[in-house]
């Protein structure tokens, strides 16, 4: 799926919200790479990550008419994915039960995980810039392939 089939976000998250598979499966493709990377830096464990992004993708077309911009689609999927990693730690350490000992826990890592958001989000937008270069700028690499940043 190219960019001219979605000429802005906006208009991205107005045909998700209409159920367009095509527009799911855009963002799907736009965002899953660098979800598994942050919830992976998060959890520690590739395959825990890949069963968080799964859960995370299926909700936001559950909730798919709440959107009306494609920021408010990124904010939802990292934040859902913070959200999944939290119980996955939380499940790990079955001795602390207090819920507000969590919270002090994982608020003193927030600076941590907005690092995470961002060198995703960096590795994201810079992987789809890469896609965007010409095919002549790929081809003179060493290697003639486009290098893979997830």
């Amino acid at each position: 799926m190219d960019n001219q089939k979605f000429p802005t976000n906006d208009v991205i998250a107005l045909e998700l919200r209409a159920g367009n598979r095509y527009a799911y499966q855009f963002i799907l493709n736009q965002f899953s790479p660098a979800l598994c990377f942050f919830a992976a830096r998060l959890t520690g464990e590739e395959g825990v990550a890949s069963n968080i992004v799964e859960q995370v993708v299926l909700k936001l077309w559950d909730e798919r008419k709440r959107f009306y911009s494609l920021a408010a689609i990124r904010d939802f999927l990292y934040a859902s994915a913070r959200e999944g990693c939290f119980l996955f730690a939380k499940k790990l350490q079955p001795t602390l039960k207090d819920d507000l000992t969590w919270l002090a826990i994982w608020q003193e890592t927030e600076s941590y995980v907005q690092r995470e958001i961002i060198r995703a989000e960096v590795l994201r937008q810079v992987s789809n810039n890469i896609d965007h270069l010409p095919d002549l700028l790929v081809s003179n690499t060493h290697s003639g392939l486009r290098p893979h940043l997830f």
